[in-house]
């Protein structure tokens, strides 16, 4: 029987190595750090929630996830999220239309069509694709929900609901300027500007603070156009324009101001829109009242 000398030697080599493997591995995720998610706070449901506890089928996008994307409007996220499409119309640069699971609103330049996805901008909904793929200057947060949210944002949301929400004033002096260069003679510039508070919560009047933002965006076209006088195909040339004002009249009462000007070129379909939202509270669940204010295109 000596021919099982070997195999058993083998064996024991084999058992003692998986048992050393075995230890080394439960040492290092011993010694790992603890690994957690970040919690990102929504309110596509009315109120300031976690985004893991939203009782819906949500996806939160940060500011620091917009910029690695680079997600400046609704364009951008055809085909970045999942269940999430749609297209730009050809004759008109401004207007596009989204589709989650599949519904979509039709052609984004006839007016007598009614969006399947809601697109709200700072709580001002887009009635109409006309003018719904303009820039957004400084996004904070974007909520994608998908499915029917006809309890919370009415009709023309069959299909879902988007909510872009750009940064509210800091209260605190700060200055950001963001150039961008590549090829097709592209030039980007974001300029974001926060102002120092004025005054005191104490104070009768209260604290004032606001901030500004500008962006623009400008590319040659990626298809020569032979029509004298027209300008290539796939070109952009676009600006985005946003204030906000913050005047807090006391610990429980804030009124916000905010306004969003867009422009695309060559169509120059231009959005504006402005939102006035007064709070009972720092936070959205306890809202007062709200005026929102959507300006006619030009």
């Amino acid at each position: 029987m000596t021919y099982l000398k070997y195999p058993m030697k083998l064996t024991s080599v084999l058992a003692a190595t998986m048992a050393l493997c075995g230890n080394s591995q439960a040492q290092a995720q011993k010694n790992a750090p603890a690994v957690a998610l970040e919690e990102m706070i929504v309110t596509a449901q009315r109120r300031e929630e976690a985004a893991q506890s939203a009782a819906l089928s949500i996806t939160a996008l940060s500011a620091q996830d917009i910029q690695k994307r680079g997600i400046v409007n609704i364009n951008d996220l055809m085909g970045e999220l999942p269940e999430v499409g749609g297209f730009e119309s050809p004759g008109g640069r401004g207007a596009a239309t989204l589709s989650i699971r599949g519904l979509v609103g039709g052609s984004p330049l006839n007016s007598s069509l009614s969006a399947a996805v809601a697109i709200y901008v700072d709580g001002v909904y887009l009635g109409k694709q006309r003018s719904s793929a303009f820039d957004v200057a400084e996004i904070q947060r974007i909520e994608v929900l998908r499915g029917p949210q006809g309890t919370l944002y009415g009709r023309n949301s069959t299909g879902g609901a988007v909510n872009i929400i750009t940064r509210p004033p800091s209260g605190e002096f700060g200055f950001k300027v963001t150039g961008t260069m590549g090829k097709f003679d592209q030039q980007d510039l974001k300029l974001n500007l926060d102002t120092p508070a004025l005054g005191d919560v104490s104070a009768p009047l209260g604290k004032l603070s606001a901030n500004f933002g500008y962006q623009n965006r400008a590319r040659d076209g990626f298809y020569r156009n032979t029509v004298p006088g027209d300008p290539d195909f796939m070109d952009v040339d676009r600006e985005a324009y946003r204030f906000a004002v913050d005047w807090q009249l006391s610990e429980k009462r804030i009124g916000r101001i905010k306004h969003l000007s867009g422009r695309s070129d060559p169509t120059r379909y231009p959005a504006r829109q402005a939102a006035a939202v007064l709070e009972s509270g720092r936070n959205s669940g306890s809202s007062a009242s709200t005026a929102c204010l959507p300006w006619p295109e030009h």
